[in-house]
C-alpha cells in the first residue's frame, strides 16, 4: 500500500481510513455498524475495502500472491474500482511528512523522536521486513542519557570540569523501559510488550573520551520481557530479551546531545504453539541533531 503510485490514487480520489479490526468488529455506533455492512458484503479477515459513502462495496482484497506483485495487484484494484471517480477532478491534499522528527532534531518543548528498527535474523543475515518505530522521549527523560546537568552559569564559563573520563551513571528503568519497542521485530500491539511488561531492566553509562568540548557517551545493559497477548483472554505469553551497548556524543559547552547510536542483541519466543523455537533478533536506535548528518543502517533481505 506504501507504493508511491498506489498512495497518490488514494489522496486524489478516496478518503483513507485505517480501522483495528479487533475493535472495529465489536464498536458500538455507527463507525461499528458501517464496517459490520460492509464486512457482510465481503467477508475478509485483513487487507482493504473500497466503499462508497452510502457503504456500498466497491472493491476489497484480502489475499496477494507474494510481495513482489502486491503493488501491482493493489495499482490495478484501484485503477479498476475507481475509473469514473478519476475521470473527475482530484480532491486537494497536501504532503506532510507522517513523523517530521523521526530520528533526529529537537522539538520546541525539548522532546526527541529516537528512530527503532528490529529485524529477526537467520545465519547471521537479516530476514523479513522487519519493525520500524520510534520512541519520544520527554526532555528531561533525555536529559538523563548524560552524567550530569549543568546550571547555566557553569554553561556560559565554559566546559564543566567535574565532567571526566571515567564517570558512571546509571540511566533510570523507567527511561530504559521505554525501549521495550526493541525486543519484538513485529511492531504491532499484539507483539511489542509494554513498559510495564518488562522483567529484567538494566542501562548503564560512562564517559569515555573528551575531545576538546567533545564528549564520547557510552552505553550498555540488558533488558527481557513477558508479554501477554492482549486479544486473547486465555493465558497466552511471548518471551523476549536482548543485550545492547552503544555511544552519544555531548558537546559539553552547549551540553547538546548530538547523536545516539544503540544496538541490541537478543531472542525472541512467539506465542504458543510456536514458543519452543528461539528466533535471533538485532535491533537499533539512532538519533542525531542535525537530519543531515543522520547515517541509517539499511540492510537487504
Amino acid at each position: 500500500m506504501s507504493d508511491e503510485r498506489n498512495v497518490k490514487i488514494i489522496c486524489k480520489w478516496t478518503v483513507p481510513v485505517a480501522v483495528n479490526l479487533y475493535k472495529i468488529r465489536d464498536a458500538k455506533g455507527e463507525a461499528g455498524d458501517f464496517f459490520r455492512a460492509v464486512q457482510k458484503q465481503r467477508q475478509q479477515y485483513q487487507g482493504f475495502w473500497i466503499v462508497s459513502p452510502e457503504g456500498k462495496l466497491i472493491a476489497a482484497q484480502g489475499n496477494f500472491k507474494n510481495e513482489k506483485t502486491w503493488p501491482q495487484e493493489v495499482l490495478d484494484i484501484l485503477e479498476a474500482a475507481l475509473k469514473e471517480e478519476v475521470a473527475k477532478a482530484p480532491r486537494h491534499y497536501d504532503w506532510k511528512p507522517a513523523n517530521p522528527f523521526h530520528g533526529h532534531g529537537v522539538q520546541e518543548d525539548g522532546s526527541v523522536n529516537v528512530a527503532v528498527f528490529v529485524r529477526f535474523v537467520f545465519g547471521g543475515k537479516p530476514s523479513g521486513p522487519g519493525a520500524f518505530d520510534s520512541v519520544t522521549l520527554s526532555a528531561k527523560e533525555w536529559g538523563k542519557f548524560a552524567p550530569t546537568q549543568r546550571e547555566t552559569a557553569e554553561r556560559a564559563t565554559g566546559r564543566d570540569e567535574t565532567f571526566k573520563v571515567g564517570q558512571k551513571w546509571d540511566l533510570p528503568d523507567d527511561i530504559a523501559k521505554r525501549l521495550c519497542k526493541c525486543l519484538s521485530p513485529k511492531s504491532d500491539k499484539t507483539n511489542v510488550p509494554r513498559p510495564e511488561e518488562l522483567t529484567e531492566v538494566e542501562m548503564h553509562g560512562v564517559v569515555q573520551a573528551i575531545d576538546g568540548d567533545i564528549a564520547t557517551l557510552a552505553y550498555h545493559g540488558k533488558l527481557a520481557a513477558v508479554h501477554q497477548h492482549p486479544f486473547d483472554k486465555k493465558p497466552k505469553t511471548s518471551r523476549s530479551q536482548a543485550k545492547f551497548s552503544g555511544f552519544a556524543k555531548l558537546n559539553l559547552k552547549t551540553n547538546e546531545m548530538l547523536t545516539l547510536n544503540l544496538a541490541f542483541d537478543g531472542t525472541y519466543h512467539a506465542f504458543p504453539p510456536y514458543h519452543e523455537r528461539e528466533y535471533t533478533t538485532f535491533a537499533g536506535v539512532e538519533w542525531t541533531r542535525d537530519k543531515e548528518s543522520r547515517v541509517s543502517v539499511k540492510s537487504s533481505r
